[in-house]
């Protein structure tokens, strides 16, 4: 099975460079934002925060992240925001996943997941998921003869996880939309903040574990607090499960809906015209290849626990990712494992 998920990873990060990155390139949409900054301004007559901290290079750097997203995000472009904002809530369990892996089994640094995920927002997931998983595929081939419990999540971790997440990637997720018409300097800093999620995430990982420790200082039997994490994961995975479904659901009603209004929402050109479609085709392909390395990942992972049924299993993951999303399944899946790892540590305990 592992020179299985070799092969299948590796295929993902040529086709994320291949396809996303190739293809955007020779379309000229890294040019024309290129361009547009070295001038000091957004593509696409779009308005935004151009000094972020005085320093021209920095500066050029962060303005970068935030006019790959302002096109997309434009009130205009209904169909690019729609597609953008299921995106986003599929997307959401793959960067709550990355967290909580990065502090599974021995005590690691934080910096670790964060660098990961900084690199995945640098590069995109269709790049940086699969190189994550050819090294997680490696590292768990060297550990598959340590006992079971050496690969559960501390309990400290696992009841920062959620809070982490919805601080630090959910917020600035639905503010960038400028629910609330703040206006487009302050949409362009939201922005900004969601390309940099990986950090805020880290920062609030970090505050929301010095605030339990002042408030919960008391210290719990083992037991108790193995189960507490437990929970908090599986409360994790549920929430952004239903989040990612419940936004699968609502894109696939609004495209029956509104055929002509969505329309090219599930199509995918190339090479358009627009640097809004040109985006949001590197996004459809990003979502793809993301989205194949993630399932195959949690596949491998459900079967090892259940060891058996790989047919009837695969079979659910395509029914899960054709009516719940592939965002909802990865959850279920990521929930299975947890409660077979929560088991094998009861056991071996």
């Amino acid at each position: 099975m592992a020179q299985l998920l070799y092969l299948v990873f590796s295929l993902c990060s040529l086709a994320a460079v291949g396809l996303v990155w190739s293809v955007f390139i020779q379309n000229n949409g890294l040019d024309t934002i290129n361009q547009a900054i070295s001038h000091g301004r957004y593509p696409d007559n779009e308005v935004g925060v151009t000094s972020f901290t005085g320093l021209r290079a920095i500066d050029d750097a962060l303005m970068s992240l935030v006019a790959f997203n302002l096109p997309i995000l434009n009130v205009e472009f209904e169909v690019g925001r729609l597609f953008m904002a299921q995106f986003v809530a599929n997307v959401s369990i793959m960067i709550f996943i990355l967290s909580v892996e990065g502090q599974r089994g021995r005590k690691r640094s934080p910096l670790i997941p964060m660098a990961w995920g900084l690199f995945s927002q640098l590069a995109t997931s269709a790049v940086a998921l699969p190189l994550y998983l050819l090294v997680q595929t490696g590292s768990n081939r060297k550990a598959s003869r340590k006992p079971i419990f050496q690969s559960l999540v501390s309990p400290h971790a696992a009841l920062c996880a959620l809070p982490s997440h919805l601080l630090g990637f959910g917020v600035p997720a639905v503010m960038m939309f400028d629910p609330f018409r703040q206006g487009d300097h302050i949409k362009s800093l939201w922005v900004l903040m969601f390309a940099l999620c990986p950090l805020n995430i880290a920062i609030c990982t970090k505050t929301v574990g010095v605030t339990k420790r002042a408030f919960l200082p008391s210290s719990p039997k083992a037991a108790t607090t193995t189960n507490a994490g437990y929970n908090a994961l599986q409360l994790g995975y549920t929430t952004v499960g239903v989040v990612a479904a419940a936004f699968h659901a609502m894109t696939i009603l609004q495209a029956i809906k509104h055929p002509g209004r969505f329309n090219g929402l599930f199509s995918l050109e190339l090479y358009p015209e627009m640097l809004r479609d040109k985006i949001m085709t590197f996004l459809k392909l990003d979502y793809l290849i993301t989205f194949a390395a993630l399932l195959t990942w949690a596949y491998s992972e459900v079967l090892a626990i259940r060891r058996g049924g790989s047919l009837m299993l695969l079979g659910m993951f395509v029914f899960g990712t054709l009516v719940f999303g592939p965002g909802a399944t990865t959850a279920i899946a990521w929930s299975a494992r947890e409660t077979g790892l929560h088991r094998g540590s009861g056991k071996s305990g």
